[in-house]
């Protein structure tokens, strides 16, 4: 009786073990469960186009971190992920680098500057400065940075770490119905180009050779349902509840105002010409954000306080947060948060037609023109490999 109730829990036992094989031996011919911090700087140093997409753990800001260290670029863009879609191709060939990502607050940005070597120091660096950085009442400005000096910190790959966090994240996949063995199936199909994890062979998402990011499953279809954001339903969400970037507020924060002060002031020292920019908003949810009587009123007054700071330095600040101030129509975007790389070429037109040091390192202005026009994508201009 006891060997008939084994072979029965075996019998159960066997498709819980083949999906878990199966699971297993895609997360490590993807590289996402077992990778190191090397292999990813090597794939983006690559001269052959590499797209690194991890699902369920985040080591890019260490890998763009190290790149940094080891390798020294004239201009680099430094921001959240709001400046991830400035692109090498804007630039001439070898002199950019997109940092987008490696700071979470504005107190990051110096903390991101002392592990970057002074030989490697950029000439011009392009900041993008979310909105609610500003926000007094954001808490994140009166949090210690404490932690992310720790993860900068931290190089040493844990496998029991990435193994517990992808496991438990699949499973989380799994369950909310986002992830199928057909799509799984369709990332192995001949590309192009090298990829590294699971979201950049399910998805076609991660980061390029130069930092910046490519959405594979928006530019495939920008008008799923599927989409986390369609129709914006995850940005008006964060707006109702005033949570996740969109907590109300009504003045500027005078400690964000003083950080970056110091952060300019520093970069002067270093001598590192600025270029900043306030990061667009997609054009409704910014509409939105202006319709909402005093809730968002922070926001008009962020350009006349930092304009004045930027300004002692000798350094340009545009503001972008709405994209009908540099002709970018309403679909030029990814999400409510993010415009699109088209979106950020008529950005960077706009700062080098203002900025003769950052125009020094721009191709030829003519030919990003000529390639803005005749892009037909709302969202890209450049193939993923250019």
């Amino acid at each position: 009786m006891l060997k008939k109730f084994i072979i029965k829990i075996i019998i159960l036992m066997v498709p819980f073990v083949l999906v878990g094989s199966f699971f297993l031996s895609y997360l490590i011919a993807t590289g996402e469960l077992y990778y190191s911090y090397d292999n990813l700087l090597q794939c983006q140093q690559l001269k052959k186009p590499c797209l690194i997409g991890l699902a369920h753990t985040d080591p890019i800001s260490m890998v763009k971190i190290l790149n940094l260290e080891s390798k020294k670029y004239e201009v680099i863009a430094l921001g959240t992920s709001r400046v991830m879609q400035f692109r090498s191709s804007f630039f001439k060939p070898g002199f950019f680098y997109n940092a987008g990502g490696c700071i979470k607050s504005i107190k990051d940005m110096r903390n991101f500057f002392s592990k970057i070597p002074k030989p490697n120091y950029p000439k011009v660096l392009i900041l993008g400065l979310d909105p609610h950085f500003f926000n007094a009442k954001w808490e994140n400005n009166y949090i210690s940075s404490a932690a992310y000096i720790s993860e900068l910190n931290n190089k040493t790959y844990s496998f029991t770490s990435t193994a517990q966090k992808t496991f438990l994240g699949l499973l989380e996949d799994v369950k909310d119905r986002k992830i199928s063995i057909k799509d799984i199936g369709e990332g192995f199909k001949k590309s192009n180009y090298k990829k590294m994890g699971f979201t950049a062979f399910y998805k076609e998402n991660g980061f390029r050779n130069d930092g910046s990011y490519y959405y594979g499953n928006v530019y495939k279809n920008p008008n799923s349902e599927d989409l986390p954001d369609y129709k914006f339903k995850d940005t008006l969400n964060r707006i109702a509840k005033g949570n996740r970037y969109f907590e109300y507020g009504q003045e500027v924060d005078p400690v964000a105002v003083g950080e970056l002060n110091i952060f300019l002031e520093e970069c002067y020292q270093k001598n590192i010409h600025v270029v900043g920019f306030i990061s667009p908003y997609a054009q409704d949810i910014y509409d939105k954000l202006m319709d909402s009587g005093d809730d968002y009123s922070y926001i008009k007054k962020i350009y006349p306080v930092v304009s004045k700071v930027f300004n002692k330095y000798g350094y340009l600040i545009m503001n972008f947060a709405n994209m009908k101030s540099f002709g970018a129509p309403r679909e030029e975007i990814v999400d409510g948060l993010h415009a699109s790389e088209k979106a950020y070429l008529r950005i960077f037109l706009e700062l080098i037609n203002k900025d003769t040091v950052l125009k020094n390192f721009s191709t030829d202005e003519k030919y990003l023109k000529m390639r803005l026009t005749k892009a037909k994508s709302p969202i890209t201009v450049f193939a993923m490999d250019e």
